[in-house]
């Protein structure tokens, strides 16, 4: 009896913790206020938009990756900071840890459903191939692979609480259809 009150305890609390950790409406709403309260702040020059294309496909669903990259624009900004405590974040850290998540559950959205057609052409392209083409083409098809992996563990309730925001995320991060197209 005391077993199962103690494996009892552990559920309940393993729920507890779970819930406690899940992304809501509110925090994502309450980043995209602030990014977009944010955008007119930071002048065009300061902004690094290389730092985007230099990231690893991967890196677009990794979390500490994100939140070190929002960390970053922020730190030693008082107008930013201020931004982000005026919308009820307890920290910069909590803002970037939010938003980082919120990044990566809209990208997981945006982009999950086209690895499979993606995978399918890169293995068309690679039996066409010629044997020094292999190699590349192999890696490709990794990058895929390790990306879809990462889209797939995306928490459930990330991408259930980001999903009712996804247009309002396409035109905060000024991306149309064109920018998921990798073959441009």
């Amino acid at each position: 009896m005391k077993r199962i009150s103690v494996l009892s305890l552990a559920v309940l609390f393993s729920l507890w913790t779970s819930l406690a950790l899940a992304l809501s409406p509110n925090e994502v709403e309450r980043y995209i206020t602030s990014v977009e309260q944010i955008i007119p702040l930071v002048d065009e020059e300061d902004y690094d938009d290389d730092e985007f294309d230099e990231m690893a496909p991967a890196d677009f669903l990794n979390v500490d990756v994100l939140a070190r990259q929002h960390l970053t624009e922020v730190t030693g900004r008082p107008a930013l900071e201020r931004v982000i405590r005026d919308n009820r974040f307890a920290s910069s850290e909590a803002w970037a840890n939010v938003g980082a998540r919120v990044q990566r559950a809209f990208f997981a959205l945006a982009i999950g459903a086209e690895f499979e057609a993606s995978l399918e052409e890169i293995r068309a392209l690679r039996s066409e191939a010629g044997p020094e083409e292999q190699a590349g083409w192999e890696q490709v098809e990794q990058q895929i692979i390790t990306a879809r992996d990462a889209v797939a563990a995306v928490p459930k309730s990330d991408l259930d609480a980001v999903r009712p925001y996804l247009e309002r995320l396409q035109a905060l991060f000024e991306l149309d259809d064109d920018d998921w197209d990798e073959t441009d």
